[in-house]
Formats: C-alpha cells, structure tokens, sequence
C-alpha cells in the first residue's frame, strides 16, 4: 500500500506543477496578471490537500522553477513566486496557530506576508526587471497613487483569503471525496 501511496503523490504532484505552468501561461494576457498565479496557487495547494505539506511545498519549487525558464509573462511569475505560490500552503500552517489571541496573531501574520511580498515583488519588478510600465501607471493619481493602490492591494488580499477559505471548503466538501472515490 505504501509504494501505491508514494506513486499517487508523485503522479498528482506532477500533473499539479504541469497544471500550474499551463495557468502560469495564460498570465501573457494582461489582465490576468494577478489571476493566473492566484489560481495556479490554488492548484498547488490542492498538492498539499491531498497529499501533504512536504508534496505541497516541493510542487510550489518545482513550479517555480519550471515557470522560470518556461512562462513568457515576468510579472505573473514573480507574483506566483513571491506570493500566491506559497501562501495557499502557509495560509493553512497560520490557521493552526491556537491560542487567547490566535485571530489576531493570525491577521497580523497574514497581514505581514502580504505587505512585505508586495512591497518587495514592485520593487523586484521595477527595479531589477526594469518594468517601468508599473510605474507609469501609478502617475494617474499623483503623489498619493502608491498608496491608493497599496490600500486597494490590501483590499484585494483580504477578500482573496476569504475566496481561499471558500475555496478549500468547497475541495472538502465536493472535490475531494469524488476524487478519491474515482481513484481508489
């Protein structure tokens, strides 16, 4: 039983991570910048889901890898490395923290990584990959723009996690038990 289990595993990992570049692909399209690497994220994490964190993290690596030297699209992959790889799997390391104050050592953590790889993905994507069109389009708003968009990014996170939360519940409830029963 254990060599059948460790063969599901890497088989679902595999056609995951293929999975995800293929989405990673579609970020080509402007506006799907953002939505390609979240959704690829989602795929990742039903690696883990299925599988375990250690599956769940190698599929993240080896994705990224993948996406490196396979996707057109710098920013999509940037995005996907930086955050919305890794987050779906975190995300759920986070929700186990139980303590008096656990939704708000929760929310601080979720809040942190979100800031601090946004932070650093514009600054990665302006400064190193020289993509300047970013920048450009924050002239709109004058000086206060950067924040306008931060603020709204933040906006954006949060009802990404709660689309996360929604997410997962759904894989429980309808994805997961059909899949297994197809595959036993």
């Amino acid at each position: 039983m254990k060599r059948n289990e460790t063969a599901f595993n890497i088989a679902y990992s595999g056609v995951a991570c293929a999975l995800s570049v293929v989405i990673l692909f579609s970020a080509v399209i402007p506006s799907l910048v953002y939505i390609a690497p979240a959704a690829a994220g989602f795929v990742i994490w039903s690696v883990r889901a299925q599988t375990s964190v250690r599956y769940g993290t190698a599929a993240f690596i080896t994705t990224a890898i993948l996406a490196l030297f396979l996707t057109p699209e710098i920013e999509g992959k940037l995005y996907f490395i930086a955050f919305f790889g890794y987050y779906p799997i975190l995300r759920e390391q986070i929700h186990r923290i139980k303590s008096r104050a656990a939704r708000l050592i929760r929310f601080a953590l979720k809040s942190a990584i979100f800031n601090i790889t946004a932070v650093s993905s514009f600054w990665i994507a302006v400064h190193v990959f020289g993509i300047t069109e970013a920048l450009e389009e924050l002239t709109w708003g004058g000086a206060n723009a950067v924040y306008v968009f931060w603020g709204l990014g933040n906006i954006a996170f949060w009802l990404y996690d709660f689309a996360l939360t929604q997410f997962f519940q759904a894989f429980e409830r309808w994805v997961r038990p059909a899949f297994n029963k197809r595959t036993k």
